[in-house]
């Protein structure tokens, strides 16, 4: 980590690293470029596994339904249900901190397992 700025490998990310990202809001997360390699490996990986293999949570319903094999047509709302249901809950929304804190933990770990993501064509690297 420089003053400015952390860099994601997906195995350097410490707490102090979060706790001065909370603090200075001038500093800015990056995603290294070999996490970025290994993120594009494992969703080319799902991409040509996907029509040929069953994956649970990919192309299967989740917990209960995961017998349940989902239409290539439906992929797409089931992962966008799946996000959605753990967006909800009750009580008071937690800090912007917290979800700041959250957010960089989960992007810093994607690189480490298989999953399929799309980046945006504007993603900065």
């Amino acid at each position: 980590m420089s003053e400015r700025r952390i860099i994601l490998t997906g195995d350097n990310l410490t707490i102090d690293d979060i706790n001065a990202f909370l603090a200075n809001p001038e500093m800015t997360v990056e995603i290294a470029e070999q996490a970025f390699e290994k993120i594009e490996r494992s969703k080319a990986f799902v991409d040509s596994s996907i029509d040929k293999k069953v994956i649970y949570g990919i192309n299967t319903g989740f917990g209960p339904m995961a017998s349940h094999i989902i239409a290539p047509n439906e992929l797409e709302e089931l992962q966008y249900n799946l996000v959605r249901s753990h967006a909800v809950g009750i009580g008071r929304p937690i800090r912007d901190d917290y979800v700041l804190a959250a957010m960089i933990m989960r992007l810093s770990s994607k690189d480490t397992r298989a999953f399929r993501a799309r980046l945006p064509s504007n993603f900065c690297r």
